[in-house]
């Protein structure tokens, strides 16, 4: 869910998210009791999985040009799905993300970019890597990532201009961002 909560947000157009852990607001030590349902100390609370996956979102961002992204709902061609199953998409200019909760089959409208060819990837928010799709024509094509249906399955599909290198088709993960 820490993760869903991120990518939503930033992909709507916010500046950016805060990971927040019961535990670790609290700075909760073996002493004390915890309140609002914190049971484990703030130390090993910083070994949670989302803690670390924070970091993932924040390269995927910056591998971009920043300034020029805007939410785009449009990108996402026909049945978009309800509450958990919705994908939300962002954009700039020669480059489009689309995150998907579920790993639910989706129809995206390519021509919301440049370029008449688009190099696609998948991108895990789990770990940070890269899986290149292939290169795709303008237009709506369909996609649909080779895993299990089902909450938590998250990936985002990431879509350039074939002109542009912001990723390199052979990459496995996108370069640490400072």
């Amino acid at each position: 869910d820490v993760r869903r909560y991120a990518y939503w947000s930033v992909f709507a157009g916010s500046f950016g998210h805060t990971y927040g852990h019961n535990s670790i607001m609290q700075m909760l030590k073996v002493a004390n009791n915890g309140g609002y349902g914190a049971t484990k100390t703030w130390y090993d609370a910083l070994k949670d999985p989302g803690f670390n996956q924070m970091k993932h979102l924040k390269n995927l961002m910056l591998s971009f040009p920043f300034f020029e992204r805007v939410p785009d709902q449009s990108i996402i061609s026909g049945e978009n799905g309800f509450r958990y199953d919705r994908a939300i998409a962002t954009r700039g200019n020669d480059y489009l993300l689309v995150y998907t909760y579920t790993n639910r089959p989706m129809d995206i409208d390519l021509s919301k970019i440049s370029g008449a060819k688009k190099n696609v990837w998948w991108y895990s928010p789990v770990d940070g890597s890269l899986e290149y799709v292939g290169e795709f024509d303008n237009g709506v094509q369909h996609f649909n990532y080779d895993g299990a249906y089902g909450a938590g399955n998250d990936h985002v599909l990431i879509a350039v201009d074939a002109s542009k290198d912001y990723i390199q088709k052979d990459w496995t993960k996108l370069p640490k961002k400072d």
